[in-house]
């Protein structure tokens, strides 16, 4: 039987950890995001797939105490795993992962430009922005923030790609989107 407190034990791991990444303590947070990822797959041992979830979630944060560490050069392929699994969650229930699998694909995007793999970035940020899209046209006000940085994190990967006018018109979208958001802002 899976032992009461293991999912709350795993969610404060990764917490714990993002927050001694975030203090700048990799080498600290580093032993803490393994322990949580140990524990999301005792989870998953336990109890299946119910909490691929989770494990995505630790993954995804172990990529990002990765990318604070002097060798940072692991962190896409964790990253990476972690969309595999979300996409594998979201063909199975699109209208619950779908939002998780954005965040995580924003994620992995970081790390592939932290790895100066630019074809990488743009092939994950065109995804990125087709699912930005889609959570925009199922709700405008939560998820506009969200389609106009994936504008402009694609703008940025058509520019390293000298498709200077794309990038352009990419770039202007975003502009006008933010624009739009610093005015609701202010308001």
């Amino acid at each position: 039987d899976l032992p009461g407190y293991l999912p709350s034990l795993t969610q404060a791991l990764i917490t714990h950890a993002r927050i001694l990444a975030e203090n700048n303590r990799p080498e600290d947070a580093l032993p803490v995001s393994r322990q949580a990822l140990h524990a999301s797959k005792m989870l998953i041992a336990h109890s299946g797939e119910a909490y691929l979830d989770t494990y995505a979630w630790a993954l995804g944060n172990h990529a990002a105490v990765l990318a604070k560490t002097p060798d940072p050069s692991h962190a896409v392929q964790y990253s990476g795993h972690a969309v595999d699994i979300l996409t594998k969650l979201v063909e199975a229930n699109r209208a619950t992962y779908l939002p998780r699998l954005a965040q995580a694909l924003a994620n992995h995007f970081a790390r592939l430009v932290e790895a100066a793999d630019n074809d990488g970035a743009l092939r994950v940020s065109e995804r990125t922005l087709g699912i930005c899209q889609e959570l925009v046209d199922r709700d405008h006000k939560i998820y506009l923030p969200n389609l106009a940085m994936a504008l402009n994190n694609h703008g940025m990967c058509l520019a390293e790609s000298d498709r200077l006018e794309q990038a352009e018109h990419t770039c202007s979208h975003a502009v006008v989107l933010l624009g739009e958001l610093a005015e609701t802002d202010s308001r």
